[in-house]
């Protein structure tokens, strides 16, 4: 496993020396995030993400004994995170359901009046809500800049 000379890459600007890192370390990281997520995709996220952190500290990551290390420490803590973020929402799926929204876009709600049938009336509540007061206090996107009606 060869190793970046981080003593050497010190004299070059920081753009090259994290450049001649990432070419050393990327396929070995991503193996190593591969065996531990089993996707590929969430491993080139997570490994893009560890990465843009190590670019972001890159004058501190440098000088440590192994910058590889260090990234394979954070890429795992960012892998391990998502999962537990996944996991979470997961069980709060399962304890709550799944979320109710008010409105239907895909839905036309009417009512017998003067108007054309299949109009619709923003009078009358739509099935999913108790009453019209419900659905007034929770408007639909298109209707978040204008005034409420009375």
């Amino acid at each position: 496993m060869p190793e970046v000379d981080t003593a050497a890459t010190t004299a070059e600007d920081p753009q090259s020396s994290f450049d001649a890192f990432y070419r050393a370390t990327r396929q070995r990281l991503f193996e190593f995030l591969y065996a531990l997520t089993g996707n590929a995709a969430e491993a080139q996220d997570v490994l893009h993400e560890a990465y843009a952190r190590a670019w972001q500290r890159w004058s501190t990551v440098r000088e440590y004994d192994a910058p590889e290390a260090w990234m394979r420490t954070v890429a795992r803590r960012i892998a391990v995170s998502r999962w537990r973020r996944a996991r979470n929402a997961v069980f709060a799926h399962r304890r709550a359901g799944p979320p109710t929204t008010c409105r239907d876009p895909t839905r036309t709600v009417s009512r017998s009046s003067p108007r054309s049938p299949g109009s619709r009336s923003s009078n009358a509540p739509p099935s999913c809500c108790t009453t019209s007061a419900t659905c007034r206090s929770r408007p639909s996107p298109g209707r978040r800049g204008h005034p409420r009606a009375p």
